[in-house]
């Protein structure tokens, strides 16, 4: 009975904690999402920003368009690369930073970053590419965050667990003690006027009270037994003086 209690408790209560791992994975997830989606409209809206730059091979331009972003402190790197036949070399980067020329499109996630690199085009012709790097800082914080509330959440729910299972195994076991202890006194005292208090009103509170009417039963048969013997005493001492 305690077990199934025990395995009871746990799967009532893994299933609020799963609901709220979900939903902290769904948070990160949307966070994960909104992050991209933001670093891909500033990526396409700097794309055809310096559009015209490439163009007309204006490097100043450029750079001061791309030292804009400065004011994000998210934004690592960015870079743009201008393709010609003989090569792609860096045409404008953010701080002036050594920077690899990008060659083709892609979106890198790294431990702790997010990369997107977009073509920069004019009547379908490749100009150059436009790469920005952002942080994902504040992600590794909020994930670290949820784990810690995670850990909090799981400390939490098996303290609960082992509360209310020594709880319910104490509420167990204290009337088969109670009977024990009287069990015990009776033996040694030979007092069968001793009861035993009924603690709960379950099958245990009903063996207490079976204990209980058995000792009354007993009770009532020594209190015969005695009264009997103390008459056959009487009876005896009175023929022995009538013999005397």
């Amino acid at each position: 009975r305690t077990k199934f209690l025990s395995s009871t408790l746990v799967i009532s209560l893994l299933f609020p904690s799963f609901g709220v791992y979900l939903i902290l994975e769904g948070e990160l997830k949307f966070s994960k999402q909104l992050v991209y989606e933001n670093l891909k409209a500033q990526v396409n809206a700097y794309q055809d920003t310096l559009t015209p730059t490439l163009l007309f091979e204006d490097s100043d331009t450029a750079n001061e368009i791309i030292s804009s972003l400065s004011y994000n402190p998210l934004i690592k790197k960015a870079s743009l690369s201008k393709f010609s036949k003989k090569q792609t070399f860096v045409f404008a980067n953010l701080n002036g930073e050594s920077a690899t020329p990008a060659i083709e499109e892609e979106e890198i996630w790294d431990v702790d970053s997010l990369t997107i690199t977009k073509a920069i085009k004019a009547n379908n012709e490749i100009l150059g590419y436009f790469s920005m790097t952002r942080s994902l800082e504040d992600l590794i914080t909020k994930k670290d965050q949820f784990i810690g509330f995670g850990l909090m959440a799981w400390l939490i729910i098996i303290s609960v667990i082992v509360l209310i299972t020594l709880w319910y195994q104490s509420s167990l076991t204290r009337p088969m003690q109670e009977l024990m202890k009287v069990s015990e006194k009776i033996s040694i005292e030979k007092n069968y006027n001793i009861r035993a208090k009924e603690m709960s009103k379950d099958e245990f509170g009903r063996l207490t009270r079976i204990f209980n009417q058995m000792m009354d039963s007993l009770n009532n048969s020594d209190q015969k037994l005695r009264h009997y013997n103390a008459a056959m005493e009487k009876q005896v001492k009175l023929r022995t003086e009538e013999l005397s």
